[in-house]
């Protein structure tokens, strides 16, 4: 049976819902992006976001991609903190605070945010029946989300994968994703590397770091995230088999090699006496974008 005629068979029995393909991609054609994955809303660390926001000043990337779980659900989480429960608007004021912050960070050089889906924010959709979707889902943030939705400047995206970093044959160099599952260090990302003949971030493990592939092809990352380590008690400081959880962030841009920031990292400063060093590299805002395709 065919994946196609499989979903029409689930559409059948459930009488007209109907199941949504993950396996189709974003594509992104952009060659400078910062990649912050499970910031987990309001799980999130205050002193990376705060680096995270200083590498968009530095940087200046085409787009910030929330690799999904940029929300936490935190009304229905058994993992986070145990002595409150956050309501569903108050985490819409944290979330529509912090995009809104990044927005500001991002326009005068004229940058964009993509905001893909992970299993948190779908968890989200199905508890909130008036959302079908990630866009819906966002724009029910508040007005001002929902204007810079409908002006592309924060782009949701219903697939947990995107396609970024164009190459030169037509296609991509980097595959981003939060899968739904991950295995033993680096394993599924490496797997996802292998059948896609591409550099990989997976997200959703919560786990750091970056090596090279067995054939040494492709650059395996496992992209950390925004979150606060600290609150996620129950699987952070009990007993357990798993690896630690580190946040942090990554740099992708064309024919270069990754770059990954933590809290532990320093690098920041030394980028930021390198651009005073060489003079502030020039952009255009979105004003003068927009009046040059005008034109």
């Amino acid at each position: 049976m065919s994946r196609e005629q499989y979903i029409q068979d689930i559409n059948k029995v459930f009488r007209g819902w109907e199941a949504r393909d993950y396996s189709k991609r974003f594509r992104l054609h952009a060659k400078n992006v910062l990649v912050a994955a499970d910031a987990h809303l309001p799980y999130v660390h205050k002193d990376l976001l705060a680096m995270f926001r200083e590498a968009v000043t530095i940087l200046q990337p085409e787009a910030v991609i929330w690799l999904g779980d940029l929300m936490d659900m935190h009304k229905f989480s058994r993992w986070g903190v145990t002595d409150y429960t956050l309501t569903w608007e108050q985490e819409k004021e944290i979330i529509t605070g912090i995009l809104l912050q990044i927005n500001e960070d991002l326009e005068p050089h004229g940058g964009i945010q993509v905001v893909s889906s992970g299993n948190h924010d779908r968890r989200w959709i199905r508890k909130l029946d008036n959302h079908e979707d990630m866009e819906g889902l966002l724009c029910s943030l508040s007005p001002e989300i929902g204007e810079l939705v409908g002006e592309n400047i924060i782009i949701p995206v219903d697939s947990p994968t995107i396609e970024t970093i164009p190459d030169d044959h037509g296609g991509f160099e980097w595959l981003l994703t939060h899968p739904a599952q991950f295995k033993a260090p680096f394993k599924t990302p490496e797997e996802i590397a292998t059948l896609n003949n591409m550099n990989v971030v997976s997200a959703h493990a919560h786990h750091f770091g970056a090596i090279r592939s067995k054939n040494n092809r492709h650059w395996i990352v496992e992209a950390g995230g925004l979150f606060d380590h600290r609150l996620f008690e129950y699987v952070q400081w009990n007993p357990t088999g798993h690896r630690e959880m580190i946040p942090g962030f990554w740099w992708l841009r064309s024919g270069m090699p990754p770059r990954g920031f933590t809290i532990y990292d320093e690098e920041l400063l030394e980028l930021y006496r390198a651009c005073e060093q060489e003079g502030e590299p020039q952009h255009r805002g979105r004003d003068e974008d927009k009046a040059a395709q005008d034109r």
